[in-house]
């Protein structure tokens, strides 16, 4: 084989080699730095988020009040609680629509809070006008919702909003 001719073998098998380096490089970065279609990944959001959350859970927590409590103080409690979220989805919603449309599960995520608060408040109506109150956490495809709710954020729904004080 003559000189040339292998310099030309080289050169094709090397921008060939090129090639293929830069496709799988381009592949990799796509992969690592697209929206995740179950997790919060938007940096803006997820430090709202966290920030947030850790005022939440605390306000949740702190208005907990003990088993066998009037109906009365069983209501204020479940409505103080619940305030707690919608501020926290409020400060949420802060970061603006761009960046909550831009990062998939956001939204959805939000109406799952909302959802929450609004069986939890229906449960106190009820409670409140001396009937039994009825609160079922919903399910999603056979998991109750706070399973996704969990997985999609690093925020973690206090336990104390899953049940009725």
């Amino acid at each position: 084989m003559r000189r040339g001719t292998k310099v030309l073998i080289w050169s094709g098998a090397t921008v060939a080699g090129l090639g293929v380096l830069a496709v799988f490089g381009t592949g990799l970065w796509m992969y690592m730095n697209h929206d995740h279609i179950d997790q919060i990944d938007d940096p803006v959001v997820a430090e709202a988020v966290s920030s947030a959350c850790a005022t939440m859970t605390d306000k949740v927590r702190a208005a907990v009040v003990p088993p066998g409590s009037s109906p009365a103080v069983r209501v204020a409690a479940i409505r103080r609680q619940n305030q707690a979220v919608w501020d926290f989805v409020e400060e949420v919603l802060t970061v603006g629509n761009e960046r909550l449309d831009g990062d998939l599960p956001s939204r959805r995520w939000l109406q799952d809070w909302e959802t929450i608060m609004s069986l939890r408040e229906r449960a106190a109506v009820a409670l409140a006008v001396g009937s039994a109150p009825s609160f079922t956490m919903p399910s999603v495809e056979g998991h109750p919702i706070v399973e996704r709710m969990n997985r999609t954020s690093d925020c973690v729904v206090p336990v104390e909003l899953t049940t009725l004080p």
